[in-house]
């Protein structure tokens, strides 16, 4: 799904009682520059190459 957005820019995920793991495609998203999950159950790391 996500590589179908590539010239997104911003996602805002937040307040979604999203749980589970983030998606390894979220990292292929090179346009994007802010990413809100805050409130959610999401497991996993954050990737570093995410944080650049």
């Amino acid at each position: 799904m996500f590589g179908c957005l590539p010239k997104l820019q911003e996602l805002d995920l937040g307040i979604n009682n999203l749980e589970g793991i983030l998606p390894e495609g979220i990292g292929n998203m090179t346009m994007l520059r802010i990413l809100y999950l805050d409130d959610n159950r999401i497991k996993g790391k954050k990737e570093s190459s995410w944080m650049q």
